[in-house]
């Protein structure tokens, strides 16, 4: 049987999306989802902020009522987002479909590009639930930290989510994962490395083959997994 033929009836992978605050861990934990399941593909929705931002100059202008500055985007907008978290969300909303068309495009290139098609694919991005693929992912996970950790985390990073990440990071986004923790599995991710036992638990989950699928990553047994890891 042919490549072709095969790659014309491949089975869609399972998409497992990583959400939460910038510093909370998640993108350290979603590398080790990829990790652990090994036949994953991890996709970050930071590496299409630089191009949205480029793409909605006009946009960004009128919400904020400053122009983008086209010499050093980033940070004309992190001074932005760190001027009202209204208008953080409001420009969060109108990036969502560029970002969602740039996800989709990767996804499709994954499954095109690739042998032997993934059996899982990971995306990490701070916004994932303003989309519709979070509604998508057959496995949402939402990560936060304690405030105090976050902020060591952040130390020394060079991006938009810190300079100006005070309306995004604490306002905005977290008024959202909390309306999506409630079908997602929620990951605290302190100092204590119980988000790591979680990850490796959910990824036991979704390794043993005689669980039944149907079961819930917040199920029963998977909360005793969490205890035995």
């Amino acid at each position: 049987m042919s490549m072709t033929h095969n790659r014309k009836h491949r089975v869609s992978p399972t998409l497992i999306g990583f959400t939460g605050p910038s510093g909370s861990g998640k993108s350290t934990l979603s590398a080790l989802a990829q990790e652990i399941l090994q036949s994953a593909e991890l996709i970050h929705g930071d590496v299409f902020m630089f191009a949205s931002a480029m793409a909605h100059q006009n946009e960004f202008e009128e919400i904020f009522g400053v122009p983008l500055d086209i010499n050093d985007p980033v940070a004309c907008l992190a001074h932005a987002l760190d001027i009202c978290s209204m208008k953080s969300r409001k420009y969060l909303y109108c990036i969502a479909d560029f970002i969602e068309e740039q996800f989709n495009a990767e996804i499709s290139r994954v499954m095109t590009d690739s042998i032997v098609a993934p059996q899982y694919i990971i995306l990490d991005w701070i916004g994932l639930s303003f989309l519709n693929l979070w509604k998508l992912c057959e496995h949402r996970i939402v990560v936060d930290a304690p405030l105090e950790l976050i902020e060591k985390r952040l130390q020394g990073r060079d991006s938009f989510y810190t300079a100006g990440c005070g309306a995004i990071r604490y306002e905005a986004v977290r008024e959202i994962l909390r309306k999506a923790a409630q079908d997602a599995y929620q990951v605290y991710n302190g100092s204590n490395n119980h988000g790591i036992k979680k990850i490796r638990a959910f990824c036991a989950y979704l390794n043993h083959s005689e669980l039944s699928q149907t079961v819930l990553p917040d199920s029963n047994i998977l909360k005793q997994l969490v205890k035995t890891v």
